[in-house]
């Protein structure tokens, strides 16, 4: 029974089924965007070389990309996990949603890309795919392939003389960008600090 110094305390509002009233979810569900990638977060992967030309395209780098992925969600923000279906490696983001109170869950296979390790290189670009469904990397990934004439960057033969291959190395110099963020342009440069547009300047 309440006194003057005790009094009466009121219950918290319950719904039908005796418990406390949850704030509804209202949908779509708004989750942060991760920032675009820089060019320094990305790799420059050779697909195929010939004596004419070199076919390339970008990666982001997936550290970069679990970084952008801690920047948007904080390290205790997101989670992912790798599972096979069948012989297809796939990997699974999730990103908490406060409003939720539950992690939500996006899925994407690994790429088919040639590489020296396919397994490594499965693993990662299972989670590239997977993070970029949530826009970390995405921007990267959506940049076309690429192609190098002879003309803009050095290719030389094999010392077997089997196969061509680049005569440098590439890195990622600069962007450029459209208004909605799509990337339009790359700047490379050589090792020996030569620059190289993509799409080549006309």
């Amino acid at each position: 029974m309440p006194t003057k110094n005790s009094p009466r305390r009121r219950a918290p509002s319950a719904g039908t089924s005796g418990g406390v009233s949850a704030k509804p979810v209202c949908f779509p569900v708004e989750v942060p965007k991760p920032a675009q990638t820089a060019p320094e977060g990305c790799r420059v992967i050779t697909l195929a070389v010939d004596k004419d030309a070199a076919r390339l395209m970008l990666l982001p780098d997936d550290a970069a990309v679990r970084k952008l992925l801690d920047d948007a969600y904080g390290p205790a923000g997101w989670c992912m996990r790798r599972y096979y279906a069948g012989s297809q490696l796939w990997c699974q983001v999730g990103v908490y949603s406060p409003d939720t109170g539950e992690y939500v869950y996006k899925d994407a296979a690994a790429m088919s890309i040639p590489a020296n390790n396919p397994a490594k290189m499965q693993e990662i670009t299972s989670f590239l795919a997977a993070a970029a469904l949530w826009g970390a990397g995405s921007d990267v990934l959506d940049v076309s392939k690429m192609l190098l004439k002879t003309a803009q960057v050095p290719i030389v033969e094999s010392a077997d003389k089997k196969r061509w291959m680049l005569g440098t190395a590439l890195r990622v110099d600069r962007f450029a960008r459209d208004d909605t963020g799509r990337i339009t342009m790359v700047q490379f440069a050589t090792a020996e600090g030569k620059k190289i547009l993509w799409p080549e300047a006309t």
